[in-house]
């Protein structure tokens, strides 16, 4: 469950994070998704999917509980 609600999730509050950043922070998305380039695009990809994955966890640990 909590893979499922990461893959449905990140991408669209990534995109919104990176626009926002873009705006007020001056970040470019490309800078935003490599982590200022110490990553590739597609290890920065799963970087990101991997830090939505705890609050993921925590999401479906509590809607799931019996």
């Amino acid at each position: 469950m909590t893979a499922i609600v990461t893959t449905l999730l990140w991408l669209p509050a990534g995109a919104l994070l990176a626009g926002f950043c873009d705006l007020v922070f001056g970040i470019s998305p490309h800078a935003f998704v490599t982590f200022g380039g110490i990553f590739n695009e597609p290890i920065g990809v799963l970087a990101w999917w991997a830090a939505a994955f705890f609050p993921a966890a925590a999401y479906a640990a509590l809607c799931l509980r019996d």
